[in-house]
């Protein structure tokens, strides 16, 4: 029906964005995936311990999000800032999925304070 207008993206310590962990493709597409230990972690609060968060998800795989007409990427706190420079800064690499976007031109990102700390330019 003409693909997503928006994309609403948060981006995990390990850089991942959409639940495309570290090693994801380029091309990937919807799918299973097996969560990263990090964003399992990160997950426990929300599930009341890391015992009860899910090993797997269904991602929108990276393709189809780079697809999308506008993209937003939002990252909040300190927590975010050394990835939220790699991935900004950094070079384009599926081992931080996030880096992807560095070369979209319909991509915008809303870091506060603290996750933009680290950042050079």
């Amino acid at each position: 029906m003409g693909g997503l207008d928006l994309q609403l993206l948060g981006i995990g310590r390990n850089g991942h964005i959409g639940f495309n962990e570290s090693g994801s493709s380029f091309e990937s597409k919807t799918r299973l995936v097996t969560l990263d230990l990090v964003t399992r972690e990160d997950a426990q609060a929300d599930f009341g311990g890391l015992d009860r968060v899910p090993q797997q998800a269904i991602s929108m795989g990276v393709n189809t999000i780079l697809q999308a007409k506008k993209i937003f990427l939002l990252a909040l706190g300190k927590r975010k800032s050394e990835i939220v420079r790699k991935a900004l800064e950094g070079k384009i690499t599926p081992e931080i999925p996030a880096s992807f976007l560095q070369s979209l031109a319909q991509v915008e990102y809303v870091l506060d304070h603290e996750a933009a700390k680290e950042m050079r330019k």
